[in-house]
């Protein structure tokens, strides 16, 4: 499969975006080329650490006024966007990292 998606992304056919910046094809955003860089999605029955961090940036902007601070009033109110209760101490430091870039 990695073949494939990587002939695909040599046609420029669809674009790949390691936001996580692990390399390889697992884990980076897919899209066609042509289309919107993010798109907010329903949670559905990704796990927090499945969303991508441009989504995660997007809903920050969404729901959150500035200055963005990565803080528990800020995590809880991206939890909250997704339907999510449960902050984890991973899910504190993913979105703490996250909401540090913005």
């Amino acid at each position: 499969m990695n073949q494939a998606m990587n002939l695909v992304i040599q046609s420029g056919n669809i674009i790949k975006e390691d936001e996580n910046e692990k390399g390889g094809i697992i884990g980076c955003v897919v899209r066609s080329n042509g289309s919107q860089s993010v798109v907010v999605r329903e949670l559905g029955p990704r796990n927090l650490d499945e969303i991508p961090p441009s989504e995660l940036t997007a809903v920050a902007r969404k729901v959150l006024s500035e200055p963005i601070k990565p803080d528990e009033k800020s995590f809880r109110a991206i939890l909250d966007f997704y339907g999510l209760t449960r902050l984890t101490a991973h899910g504190r430091e993913l979105l703490g990292e996250i909401l540090s870039r913005i």
